[in-house]
């Protein structure tokens, strides 16, 4: 019988250069950025230096709150929430409402003069808006090819305008810390300009004899200094500094480093030197040639990348370019193999704005060409940080997650300050709106008053060790924030009175389900209440996480132990509301304005924590599925984020074919050119999200056993994955045929006992020698 024919592209092509930023590709290296367009005539890669935000460390903390949080609650609790928001608006939420945006460090601009010709419309590629930031006409190209390849992390024009041959390779170094670009011309025809540019705060900009450029710069809100240095080295021909550029004229070919850099080192602390550290980074490179420059970057890029590979069905698009793929997807056709595509995607983004010593993935990852971005491409707790991080383990990208852990250390101080000027509480606390500078306090309106943000950053911590097996990390790292994350929950809790909806009961106050607004007793609109369901699973979450963490790490706290026992005791549960038979989302069975919001914060139980499953919990599950079915009904699953959280909530849910229907609607409706992920505007959380479904869709693990295939879709007859991870710190490969699982393989990293469930609900009791792989009977 044939094999049926399977694809696992891992390359974006296109035939045209990028029109817009929404079209560009992009590099990244964990700390830098870098977008290309592909352009003939004038190419301007946009850069991206983590750090390079606006503003800087102040106390936010309203002085107000300790006083008036007693009568806040007392009126939540007397069902008078329009006043208690009044105040809370007063008393609560920082005075300075807003935070300051991330940032682009600027252009590379590569001017070519053999493409600066009289406009023409033979075979032109031009701007469609005619006088924007990068206007040109060109004619007479032939033979164009851009691409990305996912699988080395470099990104290649090529292209034959007016009978010159020419090749651009440009990649992100992390060994090197540099973005490195190569134009390699016809002999003596490589004559171009090279500029670093910025729109704003640029200081100086200088050129030198031995083929440096340097710009720096300060940023006028906050005083952050900032610094980009390119060195440029010709093959043949002449290099030569023009005032504020450089010139290269009859040259085969061309090599550009470029470095960047700030003054930023820690939150309130901008003491650094951008340019010395821009002038090491170049330093440290300087005795590499290209060709070693190019396989130490690829080397480390493929350790990460090719760990796993995914193989579905063969379709007719596999040779197109990708834009053409994507628009046959958005005209109803159906592409498996780019749906592989977007999940190699996924991980390959991941890698590529959060490695080991950055600064974790902020709204737009690490790539912004904006100085006032959209929601300041900030660092947003109340789903979207969290999202970006949830491929990070099933991917099998487990370090990755690292910078997250690096930057809840670095803003815990300013968090254990918030806590107790605000709630007169232990431990530490962060809000939905946080930056690199250590703003914590509440922003932002109503939606702002949400201090769960630690405890939910405090929950991937567990999850951390539970897919590596790190214990010196989770005892030096990660329990210091578990233990003052649970520390500030367990204190900030207050028993319901008599008359509430739970006398008794441990719940939040003030408290909201993430941005849903609800039907007040007296008809009013609000989002403010007491213990909303989203609050109570996390705690929950957490309180179990740091039982469990005490017990690894044999910590003997007799006093903290008993304290989380009463705590998971007396805290309200999570039910199902009598008159929808959904996952009640407020602690009182409210109407909803809007029933088909984006939030579904209610189902947080079931993703991506652990508390509802169909054989511990299953009328929570039965409800579960009633409230993405009713979300779904009235609209829900708008934004791109939104649906990417429907993927992993269906996969929980063991329905393969609908998880599938909405990867297809993230491809068809919220999907940009370059396959970001479109909210709108560009955030990468969907993209995220989305890969971590897929994984999800292919092999689940939180509820105590492997479970191989568990929302399998038709749409996906055939295929193979390799190098998924389950919980456990172990490596699942699986083939399958017709629907069918024919082979799996597990490694483990440690020896030991494993549960598997197969496809079908058969459970396989195996045992695991440590990296041996293992060969499981799937029949």
């Amino acid at each position: 019988m044939q094999t049926p024919a399977v694809s696992s592209p891992v390359r974006l092509l296109y035939r045209t250069h990028a029109w817009e930023w929404n079209h560009a590709l992009p590099l990244g290296n964990g700390r830098l950025g870098a977008m290309v367009f592909g352009r003939v005539a004038r190419e301007a890669i946009q850069v991206n230096e983590e750090s390079l935000w606006e503003g800087r460390r102040f106390d936010r903390c309203n002085p107000r709150a300790r006083q008036e949080l007693p009568r806040i609650r007392e009126l939540l609790f007397a069902g008078r929430n329009a006043e208690a928001y009044a105040l809370a608006e007063q008393a609560l939420l920082s005075p300075e409402r807003n935070i300051d945006s991330y940032q682009s460090a600027g252009e590379l601009v590569i001017d070519w003069a053999g493409g600066k010709v009289r406009p023409s419309h033979e075979m032109g590629f031009f701007n469609p808006k005619p006088g924007g930031p990068w206007w040109e006409v060109v004619y007479a190209v032939h033979d164009y090819e851009r691409d990305l390849d996912l699988s080395t992390g470099i990104a290649t024009t090529r292209f034959n305008c007016r009978n010159v041959r020419q090749r651009r390779e440009h990649f992100c170094s992390k060994p090197d810390d540099l973005i490195c670009t190569r134009i390699v011309f016809d002999p003596g025809k490589g004559d171009v300009d090279l500029n670093l540019q910025r729109a704003q705060d640029v200081r100086s900009r200088e050129a030198s004899s031995d083929g440096r450029l340097l710009l720096t710069g300060r940023l006028t809100r906050g005083g952050m200094r900032f610094a980009m240095l390119l060195h440029a080295r010709a093959t043949g021909g002449t290099l030569a500094a023009d005032e504020d550029c450089l010139r290269v004229r009859g040259a085969d070919a061309v090599e550009l480093r470029l470095a960047a850099a700030t003054s930023y080192v820690a939150p309130g602390d901008l003491s650094a030197d951008p340019v010395a550290k821009c002038r090491a980074a170049m330093a440290a490179a300087a005795g590499k040639s290209w060709e070693r420059l190019r396989a130490d970057h690829v080397a480390a890029h493929r350790r990460l990348f090719e760990r796993v590979r995914l193989e579905l069905p063969a379709s007719p698009g596999d040779e197109l370019p990708t834009d053409e793929r994507l628009d046959r997807v958005k005209n109803g056709a159906e592409d498996p193999g780019l749906e592989a595509l977007y999940f190699h995607y996924g991980r390959y983004l991941l890698m590529s704005c959060s490695r080991p010593g950055s600064l974790p993935a902020n709204l737009q990852g690490v790539w912004c060409q904006h100085m006032a971005a959209p929601w300041d491409s900030d660092y947003h707790t109340n789903i979207n940080m969290q999202m970006n991080y949830w491929p990070a383990g099933p991917a099998n990208l487990i370090e990755c997650q690292e910078p997250l852990f690096r930057w809840m250390s670095l803003i815990e101080p300013a968090g254990r300050e918030a806590a107790r000027k605000l709630y007169d509480c232990g431990g530490w606390v962060a809000h939905h709106v946080c930056d690199v500078h250590g703003c914590v306090e509440p922003m932002d309106g109503a939606c702002g008053i949400w201090p769960m943000g630690a405890i939910w950053l405090a929950t991937h911590c567990m999850e951390h060790y539970r897919f590596s097996g790190d214990r010196r990390l989770l005892a030096e790292r990660l329990w210091p924030l578990m233990r003052g994350a649970v520390a500030f929950a367990c204190d900030f809790l207050i028993e319901a009175p008599a008359g509430s909806a739970c006398p008794g009961r441990l719940v939040t106050s003030p408290s909201h389900s993430p941005e849903n607004v609800f039907v007040a007793a007296d008809g009013s609109h609000s989002m403010f209440t007491y213990g909303a369901t989203m609050d109570l699973s996390l705690i929950a979450q957490l309180v179990d996480d740091c039982r469990e963490a005490m017990d690894l790490l044999g910590i003997d706290d007799p006093a903290f132990a008993a304290r989380l026992r009463d705590v998971k005791a007396r805290l309200a549960p999570v039910v199902v509301s009598p008159r929808l038979g959904i996952v009640q989302e407020w602690i009182e069975d409210y109407e909803e304005c809007e029933p088909g919001h984006r939030h579904i914060s209610s189902l947080i139980g079931l993703q991506p924590l652990a508390q509802i499953t169909r054989g511990r919990t299953p009328e929570l599950f039965a409800a579960a599925r009633a409230t993405v079915d009713r979300r779904l009904a009235h609209g829900g699953g708008h934004t791109g984020w939104s649906k990417a959280w429907l993927i992993n909530f269906l996969a929980r849910l063991g329905d393969g074919a609908a998880a599938r229907a909405h990867i297809l609607g993230l491809l068809r409706e919220k999907t940009l050119r370059n396959l970001f992920d479109d909210h709108p505007p560009f955030q990468i959380d969907g993209n995220f999200g989305a890969t971590a479904g897929m994984a999800e869709m292919l092999l689940q693990s939180h509820d105590s056993v492997i479970d191989l295939l568990p929302a399998l879709p038709p749409g996906w007859p055939h295929g193979a994955v390799k190098g998924l991870r389950a919980r456990g710190g172990v490596t699942v490969d699986l083939t399958w045929r017709d629907g069918r699982l024919t082979a799996a393989c597990l490694t483990a990293d440690r020896p030991g006992a494993y549960r598997v469930r197969l496809p079908g609900g058969a459970i396989r009791e195996i045992e695991l020698k440590a990296s041996e792989r293992t060969p499981l009977q799937t029949s």
